[in-house]
């Protein structure tokens, strides 16, 4: 498990912004595991409604556990506790869990209390989107306040962390004369250390930790100046040669340990100034450093205090030229060298993801968020503004923030976030006609629980806006037409999903299907290609509705192919879906042009402004589906390799595979009767081919 840095800099803060009536330390019933406790205000009265029946919200509050982990989703970084009445008094309490990146690690957890016994109970999706929504809203204001304070205090201490590393290194310029001084100066940088490691997740913190300390071991050990005894020759073996690969081979307890000043000199023969052109060179040098470091942890290299100094600079300098590289791909827009430097993308200051908002780096956002550990709905980029809650503020048809504000919806911000008058970001958007990021709210406004969480949000805020209420009657009558509208749709698209269920069925074993279905990335994908496919089916007439059949059941064998083939290259699927999910995303686009120039246009430039976009998104679709296809046919290319694999394609290689099946079945019976030899069988792995 790992230690909670909130949890932390509340216990050793108690920031002024959390008094003292709110904030109390505890510790769980069960386990007796510390955690911090925020008792939040209620403003004004909320509730939300399941089956005619009305929960009013009556307290609530986060707790912060001392530890995170994250193969237990209630040990997560945060979580909202929220007490309820119904209308008979009777109490319920739910738990709604975020990770780091203020996503939901669970679903809500919804429980009836009745003497202090707590039941779990059965609630819809509606219900459990409604509570997610709710602990997202309340928490938001806290999470943003302790997260800055979070990332002002980190920043504090790694100043004072390297300002007091820079002068450790002058020191041990003059190793024999600064002795004294130096062990010092070492204790006062171990403790500055340390305190930016109680704060800062960043693992090669640990790793200069642990080195420091063996510096300092082997110093209080040793009476000559610096140096350990001198070894004898055939106690040092010669340096192996570091694989920029794999790990070297780990001596036995009887081999003679190798020599890090030996390992170190190997190293440096590699050493450059490195650029972007030369990444491979730099990931092998920054590998063989990582190795030699993972030696001396394990005490299987003996060394000298000057020695793991070295190692320790070296190791210093190339996570500094790691973030450097990482800058100017990122600064080139050169994605592909950047993902080979990505586990340096958490060292990337928060000035960079505030400048790929602020700036419209729709690309650059899309990195980060993939790669970094940013907080999606807490993080601020300025004036207390939220991402999304910026990118509303910010955008003007001359200077809109539209491609980022794409890139936060796809990785789930919550655009029910408030602006700055206090209400919901998704009402202004479509309450101000036109609005340069309206658009982007496509895909949620066919949903019906959409509008019910809209509703739930205004209503609790009419008391300051009475102006809502017409709204409020207007979003209820939505939700209803968007609800009647789903059976259609899904009876359209349930009758061709069953039937491709019964062909995947035969194509791999249950074991297999059930690690597909489980696996929470390709479910999720696969939801989202499911409601996209529904959306863009709903917007077409019943002729087009009979063709585009034909389209869903070639989609749906495309699912198959990837379940196919995703015991052997996960990442071939993933990136098949998300290809999926992009081409609808456009078909959905072409399908409202579509519709528009069916109905005509008032004038000839609207009409041409239509015909040019309609004729850019058929080029984009069809240049989707040819990077379908290529990653499908390299992913073919792979699985032939893999023994035992069979890669099914088509409905027409499903047959022909049964057929060759048949005809290997009838030539073993034939070959079991006129001979005796067991290796005259028929390989299984012949299927392969």
């Amino acid at each position: 498990m790992a230690l909670n840095r909130l949890y932390q800099l509340i216990l050793d803060d108690k920031p002024d912004f959390i008094t003292a009536d709110q904030l109390a330390f505890k510790r769980s019933a069960k386990e007796g595991t510390p955690f911090a406790l925020i008792e939040l205000p209620i403003p004004r009265e909320v509730s939300i409604s399941e089956d005619d029946n009305d929960y009013v919200l009556d307290s609530h509050h986060l707790s912060f556990y001392e530890k995170i982990d994250s193969r237990n989703h209630c040990l997560s970084e945060y979580h909202h506790t929220a007490i309820f009445k119904d209308k008979n008094n009777n109490q319920y309490q739910s738990h709604v869990y975020f990770n780091q990146k203020d996503q939901l690690t669970t679903s809500p957890h919804f429980n009836s209390i009745e003497k202090d016994q707590y039941t779990p109970q059965i609630i819809s999706k509606k219900f459990s989107d409604m509570l997610s929504q709710l602990a997202q809203t309340y928490s938001e204001n806290y999470l943003k306040r302790i997260r800055e304070h979070h990332v002002n205090k980190v920043e504090k201490l790694r100043e004072d962390y390297h300002a007091s590393e820079n002068q450790l290194d002058k020191l041990s310029e003059n190793e024999e004369l600064n002795r004294d001084q130096y062990l010092q100066q070492l204790d006062v940088t171990i403790n500055k250390l340390n305190n930016v490691i109680k704060y800062c997740a960043n693992p090669s913190y640990q790793a200069t930790l642990s080195l420091l300390e063996r510096i300092k071991t082997i110093l209080l050990s040793d009476n000559s100046p610096l140096q350990l005894p001198e070894t004898s020759d055939d106690e040092i073996i010669a340096a192996p040669s570091i694989s920029p690969i794999l790990l070297p081979v780990i001596p036995t307890k009887s081999a003679a340990k190798p020599n890090a000043k030996s390992l170190i000199e190997n190293v440096k023969k590699s050493q450059s100034v490195f650029n972007v052109e030369g990444i491979n060179e730099f990931t092998n040098y920054y590998n063989s450093i990582n190795e030699i470091l993972a030696l001396i942890d394990s005490n299987e290299c003996i060394g000298s205090a000057s020695d793991l100094r070295a190692i320790q600079k070296l190791n210093t300098d190339a996570t500094k030229q790691g973030v450097s590289l990482l800058k100017e791909a990122l600064r080139k827009k050169d994605f592909d060298s950047a993902k080979k430097l990505s586990k340096f993308t958490p060292a990337l200051p928060d000035l960079t993801t505030k400048a790929a908002i602020a700036t419209n780096n729709a690309p650059l956002l899309r990195f980060l968020l993939t790669h970094g550990d940013i907080a999606i709905n807490t993080f601020v980029v300025n004036d207390q503004l939220t991402p999304v809650a910026f990118c509303f503020q910010n955008s003007t048809e001359k200077s809109t923030k539209k491609e980022v504000f794409d890139v936060l919806l796809e990785f789930g911000a919550n655009v029910m976030t408030e602006a700055k008058d206090g209400l919901p970001v998704a009402y202004h958007l479509i309450k101000v006609k036109g609005h340069p990021l309206s658009v982007s709210l496509a895909d949620l406004l066919i949903q019906p629980n959409f509008w019910r969480i809209l509703v739930t949000m205004l209503r609790s805020r009419v008391a300051n806006h009475p102006e809502l209420n017409d709204r409020i009657t207007e979003y209820e009558n939505l939700a209803k037409q968007k609800a009647a509208d789903l059976p259609r749709i899904a009876s359209f698209n349930t009758k061709q999903i069953l039937q491709h269920e019964v062909t995947i069925a035969k194509t791999f074993t249950a074991e297999q299907k059930a690690d597909l279905q489980d696996d929470p990335e390709v479910r999720r994908n696969k939801d989202q290609i499911t409601m996209l496919s529904t959306q863009f089916v709903n917007m077409l007439d019943a002729k087009q509705q009979l063709a585009m059949g034909l389209m869903v059941k070639a989609n749906m064998n495309d699912i198959e192919k990837n379940f196919v083939n995703y015991g052997v290259e996960k990442d071939a699927v993933i990136a098949i879906q998300q290809k999926q999910i992009e081409r609808l995303h456009n078909q959905i686009k072409l399908a409202m042009v579509a519709n528009r120039l069916k109905k005509g246009h008032k004038n000839a430039r609207s009409l041409n402004l239509d015909l040019k976009i309609q004729k850019e998104l058929v080029a984009e679709i069809e240049k989707i589906s040819e990077q379908i296809n290529k990653i499908e046919e390299m992913n073919y290319d792979i699985q032939q390799a893999k023994e035992g694999w069979i890669v099914i394609r088509t409905q027409a290689d499903i047959d022909k595979i049964r057929s060759k099946n048949k005809e290997k079945a009838a030539a073993k019976q034939e070959s079991s009767e006129t001979l005796s030899q067991p290796n005259d069988r028929p390989s299984t792995s012949s299927l392969s081919q």
